[in-house]
């Protein structure tokens, strides 16, 4: 991607909205998925090991959930 003096790219919008193939975008979606399962498995299994805590159970536990459901999501839309 080449910018001139006034700071346009000479890039076609075909080029910059083009999808991945097909076999880019299964491998980004079982990487995602490779990920997420044990994540969430060990996130789950640790919700039910750990003695009650209020901070624990509510907070930080789903809060790891929602961030490795959200890095999963971000890793499966880099494939399309």
């Amino acid at each position: 991607m080449n910018r001139d003096i006034k700071g346009n790219t000479n890039v076609k919008i075909t080029e910059l909205s083009s999808t991945p193939p097909l076999d880019k975008q299964i491998s980004y979606k079982l990487l995602s998925i490779s990920y997420l399962t044990p994540s969430w498995g060990m996130l789950f299994w640790l919700n039910f090991s750990t003695e009650p805590n209020l901070f624990g159970h509510l907070i930080a536990i789903p809060s790891l959930f929602l961030m490795t459901g959200y890095s999963a999501y971000l890793i499966a839309r880099k494939g399309g």
